[in-house]
C-alpha cells in the first residue's frame, strides 16, 4: 500500500513576480470580499444594497462587474498613493465626481421606475420586474395607455409592444448607471484616502541630516615657548653723597 502525500502549495517566486501576484489577489479577490455588503454579493439584515432593484439574472453579471472595477480603483489608489499630487487637483477631481455620482444616482430610480414594471409571478410568488423598450411599437394591440395595463394585455410579451434594441437600450442604461454610481462612489472612497496619506506624508517629521563640520588646511603647530628667566628688577642706585669736611 502507497500513501502518496498531498500535492504542496505552489512557491511564488521572490521579488517583483511576488508582489505582483500579491496585489491581483489582494485588489482583485481581497477587496471584492471585504466590500461583498456592499456590492450586494453578502446579504445583512437591514440593509439592501442598490443592485437589488435588478433582478436575479441582472445580478449575477452587475455583481461580478462591480467588483473587478473596484479592483481596479483600489490599484489606482495603490499607484497614485506613490506619486505627487497636488491638493488642489485632489479637490477638482472630488467635485467632479461627487457632481457626476449625484446625478446619476438621481437619475437611476427615474429610469428605473418608468421602464421597469412590477409582476407578481404566481407560480414561484415572487415579484419581477419586467424591463419595457422607450416607446412602443406602432402596431402594438394594447387599447391602454398605461404600460403597465398593456403588460397584462399582451401576457408580458414584451416584444409585441417594444421593440428589442429599445429594451437592450434600457437595460444598457440601467446597467451604467448603476456601476457609474458604485464605482463614483468608490472612487470618492479613494481620493479621501489619498488626501489622508498627503497630508500625513507633509507632516511627518523629516529626520535631521548630520551636522559635518567644515575641514579647513591644517593648522599649524604653534611654536614651542623656551622658558626664559625673568629680567632682574632694577632698583634705582643709591649714590653715597661725599661726607662733609669736619669743621675746626
Amino acid at each position: 500500500m502507497t500513501i502518496t502525500s498531498p500535492p504542496s502549495a505552489p512557491q511564488l517566486p521572490r521579488g517583483i513576480v511576488s508582489r505582483f501576484a500579491h496585489l491581483i489577489l489582494g485588489c482583485g479577490v481581497a477587496v471584492a470580499l471585504y466590500l461583498a455588503p456592499f456590492l450586494g454579493a453578502q446579504q445583512i439584515p437591514a440593509f439592501q444594497p442598490l443592485v437589488s432593484i435588478f433582478s436575479e439574472d441582472d445580478r449575477g453579471l452587475l455583481i461580478p462587474t462591480s467588483s473587478i472595477l473596484v479592483g481596479l480603483i483600489a490599484l489606482a489608489i495603490q499607484f497614485y498613493a506613490g506619486e505627487t499630487i497636488s491638493r488642489r487637483k485632489i479637490r477638482r477631481i472630488f467635485g467632479f465626481l461627487i457632481v457626476s455620482l449625484c446625478l446619476g444616482l438621481l437619475i437611476l430610480p427615474l429610469v428605473h421606475v418608468r421602464q421597469v414594471k412590477k409582476f407578481k409571478n404566481p407560480q414561484l410568488g415572487t415579484v419581477e420586474g419586467v424591463v419595457i423598450g422607450w416607446r412602443r411599437l406602432s402596431d402594438c394591440s394594447c387599447t391602454s395607455r398605461s404600460n403597465q395595463d398593456c403588460l397584462g394585455e399582451i401576457l408580458l410579451d414584451v416584444e409585441q409592444c417594444w421593440d428589442a434594441d429599445s429594451i437592450f437600450s434600457v437595460k444598457a442604461t440601467l446597467f451604467l448607471l448603476y456601476l457609474l454610481g458604485v464605482q463614483g462612489f468608490a472612487g470618492l472612497a479613494g481620493l479621501i484616502a489619498l488626501q489622508r496619506a498627503h497630508i500625513a506624508r507633509r507632516r511627518k517629521p523629516r529626520p535631521a541630516a548630520p551636522a559635518v563640520a567644515e575641514q579647513g588646511p591644517p593648522a599649524e603647530a604653534a611654536p614651542e615657548a623656551h622658558p626664559t628667566t625673568p629680567p632682574a628688577s632694577r632698583r634705582p642706585s643709591r649714590r653715597k653723597s661725599p661726607s662733609a669736611p669736619p669743621k675746626s
